[in-house]
């Protein structure tokens, strides 16, 4: 049956014989045009919802007559302007996919998934930096892996793991922070890049793209490529949640651990009685951690729903620790973009039975993708032992860069410094040591030559596929960094010096002043603060930030978990933003504050100077 492409009455729903055209058949089985069956139910939908519609017409014009309502000669009017009150309005992808229905139906954005990764991939960027710079912020992440280690849950005679006592807990708390944090930025640099191939080669091959025809070889391959990889990213990220969610501290009570067997490191949890199947929280994970119900439920929806569950229960929210949220945040984020490459009708009906023909190149070209990812992984199994040099973490890793700057706290934060850069001096030797990847090519790039490749090679592990001909492992450090003491030797994370290649993402743009109002002034003071000896700075309230976000020009949407993104609009910038939302309470610490501030700067060059009261 014939729907898609037809315009008028005696071509739409034509049914063709699979004997008298030739290509009936492949259309049919490609997904370009319907099954008998699938066709008439898709016009009985249509027959339904045009019933509607027409009823809606003669209700509202009542005054014309029926026969005008339909006369073709009357100018199509374009699409009405956005419900949006204004550019900086707070909006949320969870209000945007419940009004989505209700509105005429979307089209492929390359320019927001682009936009989404570019964003979290900076973000992603900003996490390694405050991992290698700042001490407080080490502990917490570390604190935070701890605490979602399945050995912290009691076994079944309510005894602790007997690996809690033993260095060896501290190894892969260490190993699973730094590897997803590496490999989050990777995932999603390396979205980036296939978005903007794709945007590329759709502008290429834009006169010979029709929905009677299919795509143009490089560019289904390009598109096929693309969503295989946001079919298999999203296993990695629920595998962490099922491995997570049962210990975080707010569920933990529902979980239990089966006895550890003897040499063995499996370790079995479920569920306790008391947890009722009742509980829509779990009923939803469950679902998620099911490969068969998430094939049926699709994740979008999937999504779609556990937001919808958190937003509208204050109680179901407080059950997800900050680390829940965020891992959920980027699911929600790589499931927004698979929702988005479906919109690509009728193009997007036809990528399953496609990628049965193709399926040895797709293979092939993710598996050259996670390449890094995956030598890394093997890097990190002969990992030395670093559960030493990380604990005790308060100890440590003590930052009291909130407090007033006396001589104690001045020595403590050196102190702590100096621990960090310890740690990153023992891990960047294991991985330049371990870690040999061949180059990854951005596209539109040149390839280096091999005296430049070798030198890549022999740079640390922080960097970490984000530059122009780099190796897999690259992350560049900040041009200018704020130090309480002078510059170590090279190899440690604060004396080194900037590389040469910096990714566009994080170059910042040069801005010129900014006015704003006292509200928003007093949370820019607060973000670019440097604490002396007598003052003592403050949190800064999240409905504050956001309208000092918005009102110096930025868009802000709230993606799904905890993630807002600020997307400029009025500024002299390109790159959009993602910040936490922060959890539980509805302030940000001065510590987080102050993170935020070293982010704006990285990203747009923005310092206290930047901003002047209206």
């Amino acid at each position: 049956m014939l729907l898609h492409g037809q315009t008028t009455p005696e071509t739409y729903g034509k049914l063709l014989s699979w004997d008298e055209h030739e290509l009936a058949f492949e259309w049919m089985m490609s997904g370009l045009q319907f099954h008998p069956g699938m066709g008439l139910l898709v016009l009985q939908i249509q027959q339904g919802v045009l019933e509607f519609l027409v009823l809606c017409c003669r209700k509202i014009l009542q005054d014309l007559s029926f026969d005008s309502l339909a006369d073709s000669s009357i100018p199509v009017q374009p699409e009405p302007a956005t419900l949006l009150p204004n550019e900086t309005a707070y909006t949320s992808l969870a209000a945007l996919a419940a009004d989505a229905p209700y509105r005429v139906p979307a089209h492929l954005d390359f320019r927001h998934i682009r936009s989404l990764a570019a964003a979290r991939a900076s973000a992603a960027n900003d996490h390694i930096y405050a991992l290698r710079e700042d001490p407080g912020y080490f502990s917490s992440v570390i604190g935070d892996y701890s605490e979602h280690r399945q050995e912290t849950l009691l076994d079944t005679n309510r005894r602790r793991h007997d690996v809690l006592k033993e260095y060896l807990f501290w190894d892969r708390v260490v190993g699973n922070a730094i590897g997803d944090a590496y490999t989050a930025h990777f995932i999603f640099d390396t979205i980036h890049k296939k978005v903007v191939e794709l945007e590329n080669l759709e502008q290429r091959y834009s006169e010979s793209i029709s929905p009677q025809r299919r795509l143009p070889k490089q560019y289904q391959q390009a598109l096929l490529n693309f969503n295989h990889f946001l079919d298999e990213t999203p296993k990695g990220l629920i595998y962490c949640l099922k491995v997570g969610v049962p210990p975080s501290p707010p569920l933990r009570s529902l979980f239990v651990r089966e006895p550890q067997e003897p040499n063995t490191t499996k370790i079995v949890v479920r569920s306790r009685q008391i947890a009722s199947r009742k509980d829509e929280l779990l009923r939803l994970f469950q679902i998620l951690w099911d490969d068969q119900q998430l094939f049926l439920y699709a994740l979008p929806n999937l999504m779609d729903e556990l937001e919808r569950l958190v937003e509208s229960d204050r109680q179901q929210k407080q059950r997800l620790s900050g680390w829940v949220k965020s891992i959920v945040s980027d699911l929600a984020l790589l499931a927004q973009m698979k929702n988005q490459l479906n919109l690509y009708q009728p193009w997007a009906s036809t990528f399953e039975n496609d990628a049965v023909e193709h399926g040895e190149a797709i293979k092939a070209d993710y598996t050259k993708s996670m390449s890094p990812v995956t030598e890394y992984v093997k890097a990190s199994r002969s990992l030395p032992s670093v559960g030493r040099l990380v604990t005790p973490l308060r100890d440590k890793f003590n930052y009291p860069i909130d407090k007033p700057r006396t001589r104690q706290s001045s020595d403590t934060m050196r102190a702590a410094e100096k621990n960090l850069d310890l740690f990153w001096k023992v891990i960047d030797q294991h991985f330049n040591a371990n870690c040999r990847s061949d180059v990854v090519e951005p596209v539109n790039s040149e390839k280096p030559t091999k005296e430049e490749a070798e030198e890549d090679l022999s740079d640390h592990f922080s960097r970490l596929s984000s530059g122009q001909g780099q190796s897999s492992f690259e992350t560049p450090l900040p041009k200018n960094k704020v130090k309480t003491h002078g510059p170590v030797q090279k190899g440690g994370s604060h004396g080194a010096e900037p590389p040469e290649h910096v990714p566009r993402t994080l170059i910042p743009d040069q801005q010129q002043q900014v006015v704003v109002g006292r509200r928003a002034f007093k949370v820019f003071s607060t973000l670019f603060h440097v604490p002396n000896l007598t003052d003592t700075p403050g949190d800064v309230a999240w409905p504050d930030f956001l309208h000092a976000m918005a009102s110096t020009g930025f868009q802000v949407v709230k993606l799904y978990g905890s993630v807002w993104q600020f997307t400029p609009t009025k500024l002299d910038v390109e790159n959009s933003i993602h910040f936490h939302e922060p959890h539980p309470i509805g302030k940000t610490p001065f510590r987080m504050a102050r993170r935020h501030g070293r982010r704006l700067h990285r990203t747009y060059g923005w310092t206290a100077n930047t901003f002047s009261l209206a």
